[in-house]
């Protein structure tokens, strides 16, 4: 019986978190805000550092695409998580990529053949609306994310959703969210084959 297996990617199937600390510190800046540390950004959710900001929506919403801007001109800087990718490719199942950063940039760093593994890749997706996107999403599906307002989101529609701790958000926070279960090492993703 076939799955359908979604992924996000920054955190998962890429490492970003360079390129995220400093999109959020520069964006932070833009609006002469209190930056965040390594110590608050390893312990915390993103979310949860910036909510610590007090911004309307507004400011919220071009802070956001500051950062935006930041990691699409920085993208050189993401790293394939290739290891994982490798383990990705004897998947029998549908696989699909949701993700809040840009579909270029997924394309540019997965590059063509690695971009074929996935049956669909919808990224650019705003940060509080994956739970508009993964409804369209056969029920059953198994969402693997690295952060806690994923996680939040899979919740809202009932899908399934495991944390992997190789990621942006630590195991500590992923944990207090409640997954299904949490991916400590790459092969553990044999499971679900």
């Amino acid at each position: 019986m076939s799955k359908t297996l979604i992924f996000d990617f920054d955190g998962v199937l890429a490492d970003s978190e360079d390129v995220l600390f400093d999109a959020l510190n520069f964006a932070l800046k833009k609006f002469r805000m209190n930056e965040i540390t390594k110590h608050e950004f390893k312990s915390e959710s993103k979310m949860a550092l910036l909510d610590k900001r007090k911004m309307n929506k507004f400011y919220f919403f071009i802070l956001i695409l500051f950062a935006k801007s930041y990691m699409n001109k920085h993208r050189h800087r993401i790293i394939k998580n290739n290891e994982f990718i490798n383990l990705i490719k004897d998947c029998p199942h549908n696989c699909f990529i949701v993700s809040s950063n840009n579909e270029k940039n997924i394309r540019a760093v997965l590059g063509p053949n690695d971009t074929k593994l996935f049956k669909k890749i919808e990224g650019n997706i705003g940060l509080y609306a994956k739970d508009k996107i993964l409804r369209k999403y056969p029920k059953d599906s198994i969402y693997i994310t690295d952060e806690v307002r994923d996680i939040s989101a899979c919740h809202k529609i009932g899908m399934t959703v495991y944390a992997c701790t190789w990621g942006v958000d630590s195991k500590v926070v992923l944990a207090q969210a409640n997954p299904a279960g949490i991916l400590e090492s790459y092969r553990e993703i044999l499971d679900f084959f």
